[in-house]
């Protein structure tokens, strides 16, 4: 039972740690001319990376019949203008996102630790701290970012992963004593 404990929770923090390669945050826009959704990974929110963008034309056929065609930003609203619609939005969550990905190396690297307790005790505080932060590091950015935009399931995934991660190392530390 002990060697299944060690190596099921940093597996499960290496689990989280590929989550973060998943859609955490999410913008959807919609005007009479423009439909689009723009995303941005765990990675990208960590590291200031660019969004994944989406956009589509919208006007109507010779028919009536309304239609969509897929663009770009830039050829949309051309190359200095596309800049400026979706910069760096996440500067002020980035500090927040490399402190839980910092936590969840942590939690991957508590396996190495001597001792029990103190592997879980690191695992559980890795866990809890860095769901404590993403969802910290999220609503800044959401709120930052308008109504319009949405955690994605990269993001809940990752949140639902850690929360466990934290509370069986939690429980399992306690019980150690």
């Amino acid at each position: 039972m002990h060697v299944l404990r060690r190596v099921l929770s940093p597996a499960g923090y290496l689990i989280v740690a590929l989550f973060f390669l998943l859609p955490f945050v999410g913008v959807d826009f919609d005007s009479p001319l423009l439909r689009g959704r723009a995303g941005w990974s765990g990675v990208d929110v960590t590291v200031g990376g660019e969004a994944s963008i989406s956009l589509n034309i919208i006007w109507y056929g010779e028919n009536g019949a309304l239609r969509t065609e897929a663009t770009t930003m830039e050829a949309f609203y051309g190359e200095e203008r596309a800049d400026q619609f979706l910069p760096h939005q996440f500067l002020h969550s980035q500090a927040l996102a490399i402190a839980a990905a910092v936590m969840v190396l942590a939690g991957l690297l508590s396996g190495v630790l001597a001792g029990q307790r103190v592997q879980a005790w690191v695992a559980a505080v890795a866990g809890l701290g860095a769901a404590g932060t993403i969802v910290i590091a999220e609503a800044r950015a959401v709120e930052f970012t308008g109504p319009y935009t949405a955690p994605e399931y990269g993001f809940w995934l990752t949140l639902g992963l850690l929360i466990v991660l934290g509370a069986a190392n939690a429980v399992h530390a306690i019980r150690l004593r």
